[in-house]
């Protein structure tokens, strides 16, 4: 997925701004949600 929302901010997984390692942590925690419909990814 390129985008992702955590809570209420909508999040672009390939822009740099984030660290793998930290987007792995946050799916695996169900912290990061498709911006479309809204189920944990």
């Amino acid at each position: 997925m390129i985008t992702g929302m955590i809570e209420n901010n909508l999040i672009n997984c390939y822009d740099g701004n984030f660290r793998a390692e930290d987007l792995r942590k946050w799916s695996t925690k169900g912290l990061i949600k498709c911006p479309a419909c809204n189920k944990v990814i």
